[in-house]
């Protein structure tokens, strides 16, 4: 275990709730392992900045949203390694910046603001060749970090982990879950929370990608809950809000209001509808803290008291 992953502690979730069905939740908080590049990005990009230092490359290139976790975390990686970076942003620029980007530009980021029918044709060859000359051999990371340098990261999250059943994690592009089901015992079950709307066709998506990966996925144990978006990516969800408030109340531990604070609120709706029990289940902590305070300030909405 490396200097970063030593910091990261598993919590045991002590709820009456969880007891009552025969549920036993340990939280890896993965989101301990740096306070700029943490969680399933720092995982995501360990491979990728390894990859850069190896090879000739002239600075880093990577797209997301305005309130991207992946854009942060590649911009305080970039800072601290003296890496020149650029995030393609989708949308237009605001004045001012919210805070992930003002943070990202902090960091000495270069942002550059696309149209929303531009960003759509980040990942075609046309558009890749003309970044590359453009910036004079970047390293192109895709958004996310979904590509093979940030899949072998996230298949290293459950190298230390406590025996378990079932592992949960929140599902963004699904680059971080496939990592945890290729990652698993015999015994043991992956189940995914997508975040955005829409992600019922993620799931032969994901098929495809396991079926190149591990030619025996079928015998894989996962699925994938599509009732975690509560409204959809980014937007207001008073329940999620009020999840998050009580379970830090409860537990003293943030949880981010776009991953984890979803897929934990909906893993305890399961439980309560007797979807799941009497089992040992580990959650996975992504991190994302940083989008809380323009989560806040967008909907004026507190989510610690």
């Amino acid at each position: 275990m490396n200097a970063a992953e030593a910091k990261i502690r598993w919590d045991k979730i002590e709820d009456p709730f969880l007891l009552d069905n025969g549920i036993e939740l340990t939280l890896q908080r993965e989101d301990l392992i740096d306070p700029k590049v943490s969680g399933n990005k720092w995982r995501k990009l360990k491979y990728n900045l390894l990859e850069f230092f190896k090879g000739d490359y002239s600075c880093i290139v990577t797209f997301g949203g305005a309130f991207s976790n992946h854009i942060a975390a590649t911009a305080a990686a970039g800072n601290k390694h003296s890496i020149t970076t650029v995030g393609i942003i989708r949308g237009e620029r605001t004045s001012p910046l919210n805070p992930t980007l003002a943070q990202a530009e902090a960091h000495g980021m270069q942002l550059q603001f696309i149209s929303r029918s531009d960003y759509l044709k980040k990942d075609t060859p046309e558009y890749l060749t003309q970044l590359a000359t453009r910036f004079n051999q970047p390293l192109i990371i895709p958004e996310g970090g979904d590509n093979d340098w940030g899949l072998k990261g996230c298949q290293e999250i459950l190298n230390h982990s406590p025996d378990f059943d079932l592992v949960v994690s929140p599902v963004g592009t699904g680059n971080t879950l496939l990592g945890l089901i290729t990652s698993l015992q015999p015994n043991q079950a992956a189940l995914g929370f997508p975040v955005l709307k829409g992600s019922e066709p993620m799931t032969n998506e994901l098929s495809d990608r396991l079926s190149r990966l591990v030619p025996s996925w079928k015998s894989l144990n996962w699925s994938l809950d599509h009732q975690a978006h509560y409204g959809g990516y980014g937007k207001l969800s008073v329940k999620v809000c009020d999840f998050i408030n009580n379970f830090y109340r409860q537990h003293q531990v943030q949880l981010d209001p776009l991953y984890t604070g979803k897929m934990l609120c909906r893993l305890y709706e399961k439980i309560e509808n007797g979807e799941l029990r009497n089992q040992s289940i580990l959650a996975i902590h992504t991190g994302g803290l940083q989008g809380i305070e323009g989560y806040e300030q967008r909907y004026q909405v507190r989510l610690f008291d």
